[in-house]
């Protein structure tokens, strides 16, 4: 967490967006937590604003947000679709700029990495290689109830 204060005494804000990367498929949806941290003696008011690097069209459920003192507001999310046409393994990476509404100087951001990765039909236990396993158990039974019947 990165913290940055203003010129008023009394007045910090601190930004966390949680967790830092995420990785999905074509067309899937993501979403990031994002923590504002009051970390002045008195509330505040404070602006959100998004850079999208790749421009995959991230949203925040709030643009704007109240923090009482010492208080952690927990409820913005940080919303991403990997578009249908990224290309595998591209990386967008998204900042989140956090401005208090009453002194421009009282501000922290903070970045995310949303990743695409190669779209697939199989299930992820296929492709973890998982599926190696039971398929010998099975070919072992096989093997066994018609040597048995044989015998």
């Amino acid at each position: 967490m990165k913290s940055a204060s203003g010129s008023e005494i009394g007045k910090s804000v601190e930004v966390e967006v949680s967790p830092t990367r995420i990785s999905a498929g074509p067309g899937e949806n993501i979403t990031f937590t994002v923590y504002v941290t009051n970390a002045g003696d008195m509330a505040d008011n404070y602006n959100l604003t998004l850079v999208d690097k790749l421009g995959w069209g991230s949203t925040l459920s709030a643009n704007s947000t109240t923090v009482a003192a010492g208080a952690l507001r927990v409820d913005i999310s940080l919303r991403v679709t990997i578009p249908e046409n990224a290309q595998p393994y591209a990386e967008d990476n998204i900042t989140v700029t956090v401005v208090s509404q009453t002194d421009s100087t009282v501000m922290d951001s903070n970045s995310c990495i949303a990743q695409a990765i190669i779209a697939s039909n199989y299930p992820s236990y296929v492709l973890a290689g998982t599926l190696v396993l039971p398929l010998v158990g099975i070919a072992m039974a096989l093997y066994l109830l018609f040597y048995l019947r044989r015998h």
